[in-house]
């Protein structure tokens, strides 16, 4: 990360450690362009979610927005100047690696439609026949070998609803229950950056 910003010459809230600067968490909530989507998902109600969120956490800086379109040191900068990630899971995720340390990762499930994926070429708008739950590797393999960063998931219909009846399987997230699990990571975020300035 340290060469990243150096090539790009990326101005960053982050100490000589890599860890954020911030006294309160910035958020960063993205969501999926599903026309340029291996796995399409349409989160229904997201810019519901991102204003619950934002009435939720009034002290603290949330925004939402899609990759699709950046360009890469763009896409570096905007994750240096983030703390908490809320992505679905799949390459949208990966900027996670770019945050500062001490950092974040809440990512939803998501079903697949088994007949778009292995046949793209299926007629569009044709409902699933078959969906299976995808949780993603990100966090298996990636965020969880990261030093200092938290990362959540969250597959329960009581914060996700998904329409299996529909093209590209719709989510729904349940706004009450984002905004706890958003409070649980944003009380930890501020524990660990409170214990790493007493120790």
């Amino acid at each position: 990360m340290y060469r990243a910003r150096k090539i790009w010459d990326i101005e960053s809230d982050v100490d000589s450690r890599g860890y954020s600067t911030r006294k309160l968490p910035n958020i960063l909530m993205v969501i999926k362009n599903h026309k340029h989507a291996s796995h399409p998902t349409v989160i229904s109600n997201a810019d519901e979610t991102l204003l619950a969120l934002q009435e939720a956490f009034p002290e603290l800086l949330i925004k939402k927005l899609m990759w699709h379109g950046l360009s890469q040191k763009e896409q570096i900068s905007i994750a240096q100047d983030t703390d908490i990630l809320f992505s679905q899971p799949g390459s949208d995720v990966m900027n996670a690696l770019f945050m500062p340390a001490g950092s974040s990762l809440l990512t939803p499930c998501r079903l697949l439609d088994m007949k778009w994926l292995y046949n793209k070429k299926g007629k569009e708008g044709t409902p699933p026949v078959r969906t299976v739950t995808e949780y993603g590797n990100e966090i298996m393999k990636w965020f969880q070998a990261m030093p200092d960063m938290r990362s959540m998931q969250i597959c329960g219909d009581e914060d996700i609803k998904f329409d299996t009846k529909a093209y590209m399987i719709p989510a729904t997230f349940n706004t009450d229950n984002i905004i706890n699990d958003m409070r649980v990571i944003v009380d930890d975020w501020l524990e660990r950056k409170l214990s790493r300035i007493y120790k």
